[in-house]
């Protein structure tokens, strides 16, 4: 994940995007630049705060999201990041959990969430992140994989 939280708009404007209105506003100014470089908005998938984008069909596959600056999302992702930088134990045991899952045939992104989330857990635990904080990024891998979102 690229640390992007100086909300910088890189398109036509030099407003910083972090004043570019309300949350919703620099929302859509954001997938409306994302969409002309070919992405589609796929909707929040049941996480408030979090909206999702699916990448242009050119063989890489990614998953991309607009955060919400300072919320849980944008920190568990900058936490997992930086532990698995200070950590290359970790970083070797996530890096072999996400290639085993990606091989897979038939794999799609919310069995693959499921299937790397015990090792991500491991990860987080190293993170400032506190007990119920961790217990919610759980409950959203989680339950990402049994509704389907």
């Amino acid at each position: 994940m690229r640390d992007c939280t100086d909300g910088r708009n890189r398109g036509s404007s030099p407003e910083p995007l972090a004043t570019a209105g309300n949350w919703r506003d620099r929302v859509e100014i954001a997938i409306a630049a994302l969409s002309l470089a070919g992405f589609r908005h796929a909707g929040d998938r049941g996480i408030p705060g979090r909206e999702s984008l699916e990448a242009p069909d050119d063989g890489l596959r990614r998953n991309v999201y607009v955060c919400e600056s300072g919320s849980l999302h944008v920190r568990n992702h900058l936490a997992v990041r930086d532990i698995l930088r200070a950590r290359p134990d970790l970083r070797d045991e996530y890096g072999a959990v996400k290639l085993a899952l990606a091989s897979l045939p038939d794999m799609d992104i919310d069995t693959y969430v499921a299937g790397k989330s015990a090792v991500l857990q491991k990860v987080l635990a190293e993170s400032a992140l506190n007990e119920v904080e961790l217990l919610e990024i759980l409950h959203v891998n989680n339950s990402q994989a049994s509704t389907g979102s």
